[in-house]
């Protein structure tokens, strides 16, 4: 499900996904940059709460590219990684996202 659902966002265009299977690192990444809130759900019912907190916070934590969609991660998706990470990276993401 969670492949065909990639194909059809087109995340993997540069290779043949039927030969070589994205890492669920990829997926999940791929997921949490690209997709909207219904895919969002689907990645939660398919992939471990904590092993897509570890890959948001090794991929995609402070990457400046992504403020509003962190903030949104972390609002809806994430509450639990809120304690884990200092608020005031949380208060930058908020006012970042706000700005733009």
């Amino acid at each position: 499900m969670v492949l065909k659902k990639l194909q059809s966002l087109k995340l993997f265009w540069s290779y043949d996904i039927s030969k070589h299977k994205p890492s669920d690192e990829v997926i999940v990444e791929q997921f949490l940059k690209y997709g909207d809130t219904k895919d969002l759900i689907e990645l939660f019912k398919n992939f471990d709460g904590k092993e897509i907190c570890a890959i948001w916070q090794k991929t995609m934590q402070n990457d400046n590219r992504f403020l509003r969609q962190n903030y949104f991660l972390l609002k809806f998706f994430l509450p639990k990684i809120k304690k884990t990470i200092e608020s005031t990276r949380i208060n930058k993401l908020k006012k970042l996202a706000t700005q733009h």
